[in-house]
């Protein structure tokens, strides 16, 4: 995602390029991109917007959301809780 992200704003500061890429970023949001990926972009070009893409939604970074699960498990299981992995091996 980083890599798209990437070519995309250095392909939008050339103005010639722009209505092609816009078409393909708006096939891309309109394709299966996965069960659980939401694509959110908002283009603002010479002061005006030109793509709009769930703009309007709110999105909870990634980061965000793992700081607060990671508080909410320490709270539940405590700071000395371990997980159990067990792994077995029948020599085949």
């Amino acid at each position: 995602m980083l890599k798209i992200s990437l070519i995309l704003i250095l392909l939008l500061s050339s103005s010639q390029l722009f209505a092609s890429i816009k078409s393909e970023v708006e096939k891309i949001a309109k394709s299966d991109l996965g069960k659980n990926d939401i694509l959110g972009l908002s283009i603002i070009h010479k002061g005006s917007e030109t793509l709009n893409i769930n703009g309007e939604k709110s999105f909870i970074p990634a980061s965000t959301f793992k700081i607060l699960a990671s508080y909410y498990i320490l709270e539940k299981l405590g700071a000395d809780y371990r997980f159990k992995t067990i792994l077995g091996y029948r020599g085949k």
